[in-house]
């Protein structure tokens, strides 16, 4: 029997997920984080590792969590773990590379920009939402096979392996969830 493939609407809202999950932690945002999780009718296999993970997220201290995300994406010490930004893998470390002019043209397009000043408009969960957005209103569009092949898939392995090694379980299991998701996708949007 052939597996049917999830609703457009899902997968918006599991882009959606792993962006809030690879925001700076919040606890407002992890109850948004839950409510997206359950809507991931036709996404049951994700949608109940979502659910564990949130599961795993509510017994460890916030600031624990807090701490590690700042280590693994901000500032770690002697050197960030995984910087979250295209741009430090594909322009030489460089933030604001070549590669996030072409980000910010795409944003442009559609007439949108980061929401949050402080976030890079390359980060992987601006990134993550402008494909969510893309699905939801523009499934059909080669704007969305391009920006996923160019701007996801280019750097996405690499720090996803820096989080998978960096040895903190709860970014750890995000980070296999992120990939195994992504590599479905890959299959999804071509």
């Amino acid at each position: 029997m052939k597996k049917t493939e999830p609703s457009r609407e899902s997968r918006a809202r599991a882009y959606l997920w792993f962006a809030r999950a690879f925001s700076y932690p919040d606890k407002e945002r992890y109850e948004e984080m839950r409510i997206l999780a359950q809507e991931l009718i036709d996404l049951e296999e994700l949608k109940d590792e979502m659910e564990r993970w949130m599961d795993q997220l509510d017994s460890l201290n916030f600031q624990d969590v807090e701490a590690d995300f700042v280590n693994l994406f901000i500032s770690g010490f002697p050197t960030t773990i995984a910087p979250p930004y295209e741009s430090v893998y594909r322009n030489n470390g460089l933030v604001m590379g070549p590669t996030t002019e072409d980000v910010i043209e795409m944003y442009a397009k559609y007439q949108l920009e980061p929401a949050e000043e402080s976030s890079l408009p390359d980060s992987l969960p601006i990134e993550l939402e402008f494909i969510a957005f893309l699905l939801e209103n523009y499934p059909d569009s080669r704007d969305l096979t391009y920006f996923f092949r160019e701007h996801i898939l280019s750097w996405i392995d690499e720090f996803l392996d820096r989080v998978g090694d960096s040895g903190i379980p709860l970014f750890v299991t995000l980070s296999r969830m992120l990939r195994k998701f992504i590599d479905q996708e890959k299959d999804l949007i071509k």
